[in-house]
């Protein structure tokens, strides 16, 4: 694997448990990243940072060396269920689409949360009629990832509910690379359905979905 990589690692829960920014930039020594008032990671569009890596573990980040921002930078999740025979999707991107609207961004950096403390993390809370959901993104200054937990809690029964995250990055630290990339799925002992990796075709720049 290439030095310069960045890993974004999203879990997943589902529960039926039960100071607002508009933009945050978390910044550790290998990491930096927006996260946005629409529950997504970039500070919307093409504003950087979107996500930024320093390999060397200074915390210099060159904003030109963004995974997120060049070209048509698009992140965000996407939630399909269904309830009262009705389906229904919603659909959150750091573009400006929202179909949950009206969410919270709150910065948590180095105080406790939830029994746990990082140096650099946001949490965003939104609300539907079907369902409360919390995006809690995290990492510490030495960490070369990005941890995200995801808790959706149910408010009405609901059957075929589906999950999923997603980005399509544009990492351009080098003539020749665009908005094409090398993808794979799997690495290493890591099964297939459980990491996707894509990777810049010149400067090998690669970002991990897990």
């Amino acid at each position: 694997m290439n030095k310069n990589i960045a890993a974004l690692v999203a879990a997943t829960v589902f529960t039926t448990q039960a100071m607002a920014a508009v933009t945050l930039d978390l910044s550790g020594d290998y990491v930096r990243i927006g996260v946005s008032d629409y529950g997504t990671i970039g500070s919307k569009g093409t504003v950087s940072p979107g996500i930024l890596y320093d390999n060397s573990g200074t915390g210099t980040f060159n904003t030109a060396y963004d995974y997120l921002t060049p070209g048509s930078p698009f992140e965000g999740f996407g939630i399909t269920l269904t309830t009262g025979g009705v389906t229904t999707n919603y659909h959150n991107n750091n573009t400006g689409i929202q179909n949950i609207t009206g969410g919270v961004l709150t910065d948590y950096s180095g105080v406790a949360h939830n029994g746990t403390t990082f140096d650099n993390r946001a949490v965003w809370t939104g609300s539907t009629t079907n369902f409360d959901l919390a995006h809690d993104y995290r990492f510490n200054n030495n960490q070369k990832l990005v941890d995200i937990t995801t808790v959706l809690t149910a408010k009405a029964d609901l059957t075929n509910l589906y999950f999923g995250r997603f980005t399509d990055p544009d990492a351009r630290a080098a003539a020749g690379d665009s908005s094409a990339t090398l993808n794979a799925l799997g690495f290493g002992d890591i099964p297939s359905n459980q990491v996707v990796f894509s990777e810049a075709p010149v400067s090998k720049y690669a970002l991990g979905l897990n």
